[in-house]
């Protein structure tokens, strides 16, 4: 993950969602941040991107991938600009925007970047490539956060699919 450093509000955003799955969570994840290098976590700060997915990984060995895939979701669902957009294609984009501003020195290649398809039964694919480096059921977290705050829906199907050339974890939306 070389030079590259995410953004101290991703971290923050990770903290609070952690809060909202457990108070107990969230002590866990500060612990497990600690002990990677971040002890605290300042919105206007960069952290190692390295670190911060070595905890993120620890994280969800330690807590669970149900926990995990929790503060993924409650960590996209305090984006405001998702409130109420018409379609998930809309929220992606929105998502490749935030991958874009979370990161100092970003490129595709480093700190991964999302993509969608939409398939020819209705189903839309979304899949991280490149530098992505998050454990699976936090980052289907994600994903379904950013689906869920699409048309006011509460709840969203994601399958794991195969993965294809240079993705490191992709999902199938059912719609």
């Amino acid at each position: 993950m070389g030079d590259t450093q995410i953004s101290g509000q991703f971290v923050g955003a990770f903290v609070e969602s952690a809060g909202l799955v457990s108070p107990v969570f969230e002590k866990k994840a500060m612990d497990v941040l600690e002990s990677n290098g971040v002890s605290e976590v300042d919105p206007e700060a960069w952290y190692s991107t390295e670190k911060f997915s070595n905890a993120i990984h620890q994280i969800e060995r330690e807590a669970g991938e149900k926990t995990s895939e929790r503060a993924g979701i409650q960590m996209i669902e305090i984006i405001p600009e998702l409130s109420g957009l018409p379609s998930i294609e809309d929220a992606i984009e929105i998502a490749q925007q935030q991958q874009r501003e979370s990161y100092k020195n970003f490129s595709p290649e480093v700190a991964g970047q999302i993509r969608q398809e939409r398939l020819d039964n209705g189903n839309i694919r979304i899949a991280y490539f490149g530098g992505w480096d998050y454990p699976e059921a936090f980052t289907r977290g994600i994903i379904r956060g950013f689906a869920q705050g699409t048309e006011a829906r509460n709840s969203v199907e994601t399958e794991a699919v195969t993965t294809r050339d240079d993705e490191t974890h992709a999902f199938e939306i059912v719609e």
